[in-house]
């Protein structure tokens, strides 16, 4: 019969195994999802990126006070708006690049430049 440090040991390495494996893991399934995607490059996908946050800029700054919704305050004899704002335009942006580039396997640029 094995002693106790001899199994703890033996389940020390076993445990490191069983790790290193669910990361080789983890890494083929990503590998398996990305492969029957489209493939896009790298400055392919920025032209893309830059299109959106230029369109949601743009859009922002278009916007009026009719594209929000509003609600009012009464206040004794008045009614109040503290404040309309938009601030999370950046991330509006990212989110719709990121969706799309979920779409896409990237691949290297004719220059080798990968992201």
């Amino acid at each position: 019969m094995e002693t106790k440090e001899v199994l703890e040991a033996k389940i020390g390495g076993l445990t490191e195994k069983v790790d290193e494996l669910t990361k080789e893991l983890q890494v083929a399934q990503s590998q398996l999802s990305d492969v029957n995607k489209p493939t896009i490059t790298e400055s392919q996908m920025e032209i893309i990126s830059d299109a959106v946050h230029n369109k949601v800029e743009n859009y922002m700054s278009n916007l009026d006070s009719g594209d929000f919704e509003t609600e009012f305050e009464l206040d004794c004899d008045r009614i109040s708006l503290y404040s309309i704002s938009f601030d999370s335009s950046d991330t509006l942006s990212d989110e719709i690049v990121e969706e799309i580039s979920s779409k896409f396997r990237e691949v290297e640029d004719e220059d080798g430049n990968k992201e």
